[in-house]
C-alpha cells in the first residue's frame, strides 16, 4: 500500500464522524439514550484523532510496517463502516417536522424499532475504538 492510503482512510473517517455529529446536533428532544450514542462517537472522535497524529508521526520518520497498515487500514475501513451505518439509523429516525427551535424531530417508533441495532453498532464502534488504540501505540505502526 502506498503512504497515502492511510491518510485517506483517516480523511473518511474523520468526515464520517463529523457528518454523525453534525446530524446530532440537527436533532430536536431526541431519546435520553441518543446521547450516549453522541458521546460514543465524540469518544471515538477524540481516540480518532490522537491516532491520526500517531500515525503521521509515524509516517514522518520512514513509514509503516505492512502489518500495521494493513491493521490500520482494516480498523479504520471497519469504523468507516458501522459509522455509515449509524449515519443512516439516524437519518432513518427523523421525521420531516421541527421543533419550535428549527431543529429536526426523532421518530420515537422508528428509534425504538432501531435501538438494537443502534446498541449494537455503539458496541461495536467501542470495540473498534480499543482496537484503533492498540493498533496506533503498537510496534506494528
Amino acid at each position: 500500500m502506498d503512504p497515502l492510503s492511510p491518510v485517506a482512510s483517516c480523511l473518511a473517517v474523520l468526515s464520517a464522524i463529523v457528518a454523525t455529529l453534525r446530524l446530532y446536533s440537527t436533532i430536536h428532544d431526541a431519546p435520553e439514550d441518543a446521547l450516549g450514542v453522541c458521546k460514543e462517537v465524540e469518544d471515538l472522535q477524540n481516540v480518532f484523532s490522537q491516532s491520526k497524529e500517531a500515525l503521521y508521526r509515524r509516517l514522518s520518520v520512514g513509514g509503516l510496517t505492512q502489518r500495521g497498515e494493513t491493521a490500520f487500514h482494516m480498523t479504520t475501513v471497519s469504523i468507516y463502516e458501522a459509522l455509515t451505518k449509524l449515519d443512516r439509523i439516524l437519518r432513518d429516525s427523523i421525521v420531516n417536522e421541527t421543533g419550535n427551535d428549527g431543529k429536526k424531530k426523532v421518530s420515537r417508533l422508528a428509534w425504538l424499532r432501531n435501538s438494537a441495532k443502534i446498541k449494537k453498532l455503539c458496541l461495536r464502534l467501542r470495540n473498534l475504538k480499543a482496537d484503533l488504540i492498540i493498533v496506533t501505540t503498537s510496534q506494528l505502526v
